[in-house]
């Protein structure tokens, strides 16, 4: 097809094809001809990006750095992680606990949080390598308290997943969002975690994601602190820092708890980070 000159088509032109069907999700005027360039443009910012991401976590940290403090306690002589970030003196690096080399399912149980991230977690992982996903969060969950009128607990949906055959690979926990802020001691949000590790197979590695409100800045960190404490022995363990993330970028949030779209791919990305530890 070949057009004037100047731009305009011949009137004797025959009729141009119709516009292909719109996405049933899009909900935006058909794209005009300028959206090829558009999404051109939209490539290279992705490949821009992909690049980035090897050359550090996704978080603009160095590969080196670490996911989050690790458990330890009782592994084999040769794979301690060498301390609260898992470096060892021999390469300086952050090497995985080898404690779930071979994993290809995994089970996370979170919040709204993990809920509203669900296809984005489901997405990174099924990339990295993970066959079963299953991915079970619901609004304004807590650690312990929850059932009849309130939502189920995170205790409840573990409890539920297990009497269903649940067997994972690795387990992935982001409780406590909801429960920052009704507790005033650090003694008392160690025991909800230690409800959560008691309730979970022993020998099952874990990952679990710390939380961030920012109406509750200094309980946010008692809690995450009592978190660390109490999962400091634990075998195959790793807490990864969603707090940090969230504390260099606040404008990932929503509403101050909940992350925007950029901020559930980075959640989703946290999640992969620390499961990619204990391999």
């Amino acid at each position: 097809m070949t057009w004037c000159a100047a731009g305009v088509r011949p009137h004797w032109w025959p009729m141009a094809a119709p516009e292909p069907n719109v996405r049933y999700y899009d909900t935006r005027t058909p794209p005009h001809r300028w959206a090829v360039a558009g999404a051109l443009a939209a490539v290279v910012v992705v490949l821009a990006t992909a690049i980035t991401w090897i050359a550090t976590d996704g978080f603009g940290r160095d590969q080196g750095a670490a996911a989050g403090e690790v458990g330890t306690g009782g592994l084999p002589a040769g794979e301690e992680g060498g301390g609260a970030d898992g470096a060892t003196a021999d390469d300086g690096g952050t090497p995985g606990l080898g404690v779930a080399t071979d994993a290809t399912s995994v089970v996370m149980v979170g919040d709204s949080i993990t809920q509203g991230s669900a296809d984005e977690i489901e997405f990174t992982l099924s990339a990295d390598g993970f066959t079963d996903v299953t991915v079970d969060g619901v609004t304004s969950r807590r650690i312990d308290v929850g059932g009849g009128q309130s939502p189920e607990s995170g205790i409840e949906a573990i409890s539920r997943l297990l009497a269903d055959g649940a067997d994972p690979d690795v387990w992935v926990i982001a409780l406590g969002t909801n429960d920052i802020g009704k507790y005033a001691t650090s003694e008392e949000y160690g025991a909800l975690v230690a409800l959560v590790v008691d309730v979970l197979p022993d020998d099952t590695p874990l990952v679990w994601v710390d939380a961030y409100r920012d109406d509750y800045v200094d309980d946010s960190a008692l809690f995450n602190e009592a978190l660390r404490a109490q999962l400091s022995d634990r075998d195959g363990t790793v807490v990864v820092d969603w707090y940090e993330v969230v504390s260099q970028d606040g404008s990932i949030l929503r509403d101050g708890v909940h992350p925007d779209r950029d901020g559930e791919a980075l959640f989703a990305s946290l999640v992969a980070e620390g499961l990619e530890r204990l391999r």
